[in-house]
This record gives structure tokens, sequence and C-alpha cells, in this order.
């Protein structure tokens, strides 16, 4: 079932809720990875604004920032996910272009989806689009074998409207209540034959992005489409968006996603002091996250940018080629490889070079 209400972030709020929204940065603050920039997702699943993703089956056809296009948000919001399209394509059947966010299983095991006690929910968003029409979305599981499809409908061109969407819970298929993906939720782009379905509204078998009626964008070149606000709720209906603390919200997107990163005007420590093994190794430094992650934490789930991490003896100042990392979800016990330059036995510590704003990103999101 699809309603669309005219309910805005103006109206009060009841008393005795809190923490109702099943979904992180709905209002699209926090933005650890481009800090603001752009960036035009290759095919597959790329992070962009923290905890949205873009999932494409094309290179580089819409650039996706934060207040990217130039609006101003709608009443009660400072941010918004943009969109532009970069280079127009006409679809196979086999495409997707989707904004979506990847909901935790821990997260939505309230609703008991995949029992007969099923708890229904409301999406509530803004969007504003260049192109109006019927637009389509929908919600599957982390197996993306189970799929609810809805359109809504975009009235008035570089308009913010708001939306909502009543959906009633899965009463079957799987779904997970553990750290894996639990809700897949996606904004459709464009979608070919493969992924779109002609049940609207209602739970069906497979793997559905949108409605084979809703609009695809991606077939204009300098079509935009914007969206901020993004509430869903165990309820009967919207409820005016939860605006989180600032830090609260951003303890909730460091469980998937940290960036240790300076300015371009000081050094800022990484990890704790090590001791210099070599002349090019720093043996077993130590860092302790802001907050647990989803998950223990390997080297395979860091990445810093080139020149971006210096270790500094007191004397020398070398650059961080390489890093070993012996994890928990909390901690982090780093042996790191450097230029050469240090002295054997000294402790050295590891530092953001302001210089390069890469810095270290440790990477626990849902895939």
């Amino acid at each position: 079932m699809a309603i669309s209400s005219a309910l805005g972030s103006s109206a009060l709020l009841p008393a005795g809720l809190g923490f109702r929204n099943l979904l992180m940065n709905g209002n699209m603050v926090i933005d650890q990875r481009n800090i603001g920039g752009t960036v035009a997702p290759n095919a597959g699943r790329t992070y962009t604004l923290d905890r949205w993703c873009s999932e494409f089956s094309q290179n580089a056809r819409i650039t996706i920032g934060q207040n990217y296009n130039s609006l101003t948000p709608p009443t009660g919001f400072s941010k918004y996910l943009g969109t532009k399209v970069t280079a127009s394509y006409g679809l196979g059947s086999g495409d997707y272009f989707a904004i979506e966010q990847l909901v935790e299983g821990s997260t939505i095991a309230q609703l008991s989806w995949g029992t007969s006690g099923a708890k229904p929910v409301t999406l509530s968003f803004w969007v504003n689009s260049s192109v109006t029409g019927t637009f389509t979305a929908g919600l599957r599981n982390g197996s993306a074998n189970r799929s609810y499809v809805f359109n809504y409908t975009i009235n008035s061109a570089n308009t913010w409207e708001y939306k909502t969407i009543l959906i009633y819970g899965d009463s079957t298929g799987t779904w997970a209540t553990d750290t894996s993906s639990g809700i897949l939720l996606n904004f459709v782009l464009g979608g070919g034959s493969t992924y779109l379905t002609s049940t609207v509204g209602s739970w069906t078998a497979g793997n559905f992005i949108g409605s084979t009626t809703g609009a695809n964008i991606v077939g204009t070149a300098n079509a935009t489409w914007n969206i901020t606000g993004v509430q869903l709720e165990q309820n009967y209906q919207p409820t005016p968006f939860e605006q989180r603390p600032l830090s609260v919200e951003q303890l909730l997107c460091y469980r998937y996603f940290y960036k240790f990163v300076g300015d371009t005007s000081n050094y800022n420590s990484v990890a704790s002091s090590g001791i210099a093994t070599s002349g090019t190794q720093i043996g077993r430094t130590t860092t302790i996250l802001p907050a647990p992650m989803r998950k223990s934490i390997t080297t395979t789930d860091l990445s810093f940018g080139a020149s971006s991490l210096i270790g500094y003896d007191g004397s020398a100042v070398v650059v961080l080629t390489s890093i070993t990392c012996y994890g928990t979800a909390r901690e982090l016990s780093m042996d790191i490889t450097t230029g050469s330059g240090l002295t054997t036995g000294r402790p050295a510590v590891v530092l953001t070079n302001p210089t390069y704003l890469t810095g270290l990103s440790v990477n626990a999101e849902l895939s």
C-alpha cells in the first residue's frame, strides 16, 4: 500500500518516541569518505555518504555528493544526498541504478519478519527531481529473494515533496536477525526488465528493485534526483523525522565505517606508541575505535592513501607503506611497515599527514 502525505517535519513529535528510525544518517549529515565532495561510482556497490551506497551496473553514469546540485534543503534539514546523470545511457535488460541503505539484521529483529507476527513499517522521505512522474523503489531481504516494490509520484520538477509509504511486514521468507544484511532499501534511478516487476504493493518471491512503470532518469543527461529525511519505522503511519544528536548519529555510523583523518594544520595521532623494531618497522601499535564495529577488523578492512600516514620516532619522519592488523571489533593492534629512517629501539607513533587528508579508513560495512 502506498500513501502520499502532506505531513512534514514540522509536525509535533509524539511523546515517548525515541530511536524510531531503523535507518542511519537519513538526514545525510555525515560524509566521512568524501567530506562534501562528489564521486562518480563505477559498477558494483560503492558507499558514498555514510551508510548510503550506490549499486550500479555501469561505470560513471551518475555523480553523487552531499548537497550536490546546490539546492536549498527542505525546512528542518541542512543536508541531502544529490545525484546527477553525467552521461545518458540506454538501459539493457540486466541494468540497474539504485541508491541504497543496507540495514543490519540485529536492527530489524523487532519486526519479526518471516513469521506470522510480522509488523508493519512506514517509510517517509523528502525527494526532489528535475524529472516528474512515477518513480519506483523497494525493500528486499539480505538473500535478495523476497521483494516489496512500490511507486511514488513526483508532481513538480525541482521541488521538494514529502512521501510516505506503508508496508505490511513479510510473514514468509528468511530475514536475518544477526550482524548480516537484514533489509535492503533501494531507490531506483534506472532499471532493466530483469530486476523490475509488475507486482506493486505486495511481497513477492524474487530479486526486484522496482516496478516496470518507474522512471529511468539515467537516460537523460544532467537529470537530477535528490533525497533527505529518510525514515523507516515500525508503525502504521509516519512520525516526524527523528533528529538524533549529531554525536549519536556519528557513533551509529562508526559501527560500519570510521576514518582517521587530520586537518590541514595538525598531525593527529592514529595509534599509541609502538617500538621501531628496525629502520622500516614499527611493532604493534594499538588504537581504540570510537565505537564497537559490526565485526572484527582484519588487514583487508583497512585502507589509506599514499603519503597520508606517517611514522615519527622523535627524529625521523617516514611514510607508512603497509599495515598488518590484528583487530577486534573495538581495538586495532597493528604492525607497521614504513620507508627507511627509523632508529631501532625508539618509541614511534603513527600520525595523519596534514598535507594528505585521505587518512586511515576502517571498513565494516554490510555488502
